[in-house]
């Protein structure tokens, strides 16, 4: 989320500082951009099966449509509010599926089909070939077997959901600061270490004067928190700094992917399970106090 930087500086899971080139990704260097505009992010592409079909593969069985849809737009939410240049498969916002084909460049319009009327996200119609998945055809009939099949209304609401992150993506250039030396100014993480909270990725952005000039003239910080874990969160990082839910997900109420989210006066912060709240802190007049980053 942090644009792939390799000067990047973080708090690794053992507590130890690290540069993001020292973090190593399946065997290759998991940090290596100069600038985040370098870097493409995604969760899903034309390779592979969809993001819905991984969660079908991936998610605990008695998960129901409802937590899956969540699923899906916490997945999303790590590349659109990220600082990385976002990619999304087409249709990604439909819950689309190829019903578990791989690679479908020869598969056809049967698997590849994509419903813009938000009927069917094309799941569960048909195997793909022998040659690329015979081996998981008994995992994946079990699978589809256990899965329910989304209609009319989840896909509406996941499309309801892709809006929303797109949305506040675009609502401040603190999210896409372009510049790897604005990120490694700017941009830190809370609930790092050995004793973070587990599915818990809390972003900060700092816009007061510490970081330099005044990119958002409505916000002296923004703090981005996704919580991909399936109970809720409580933080307590930010006594004093006298946050807010961002007007987009307070205008959308209980149709948020922040709905639940609680800011008490103290500053501590409750986000319920496979949720994403922009939280911000508010620019009075004259450029503030923000979220420096830590010294490591």
């Amino acid at each position: 989320m942090a644009g792939n930087l390799a000067e990047f500086l973080l708090i690794d899971k053992d507590g130890s500082v690290r540069k993001g080139s020292e973090i190593d990704y399946n065997g290759a260097i998991g940090g290596y951009a100069n600038d985040p505009t370098e870097v493409v992010n995604y969760v899903s592409k034309h390779d592979n099966q969809t993001l819905w079909d991984m969660i079908s593969y991936k998610a605990a069985r008695e998960a129901d449509l409802t937590t899956r849809v969540r699923m899906q737009a916490v997945s999303l939410a790590t590349t659109l509010l990220g600082q990385g240049l976002a990619f999304d498969q087409q249709g990604s916002e439909l819950l689309r599926s190829k019903s578990f084909t791989r690679d479908s460049f020869d598969a056809g319009d049967w698997f590849n089909r994509v419903d813009y009327s938000y009927q069917d996200n094309n799941f569960n119609v048909g195997m793909p070939r022998i040659s690329d998945d015979g081996d998981n055809y008994s995992l994946i009939a079990s699978v589809k077997d256990a899965v329910a099949t989304p209609g009319q209304t989840e896909i509406a609401q996941m499309t309801s959901f892709y809006q929303e992150l797109t949305q506040l993506r675009q609502s401040s250039p603190l999210i896409a600061l372009g510049s790897g030396h604005e990120v490694m100014k700017r941009v830190d993480f809370r609930n790092t270490g050995a004793e973070q909270q587990l599915g818990l990725l809390v972003m900060t952005i700092d816009d007061g004067v510490q970081a330099g000039n005044d990119l958002d003239p409505q916000a002296d910080a923004l703090v981005v928190i996704i919580n991909a874990a399936p109970e809720a969160r409580t933080l307590n990082d930010f006594t004093g700094e006298n946050l807010t839910l961002s007007a987009i997900q307070q205008n959308l109420g209980d149709r948020s992917l922040a709905s639940g989210v609680n800011i008490t006066a103290e500053g501590s912060v409750t986000v319920p399970a496979w949720s994403v709240a922009l939280l911000v802190k508010q620019q009075v007049t004259a450029q503030g106090t923000g979220l420096p980053v830590s010294s490591k």
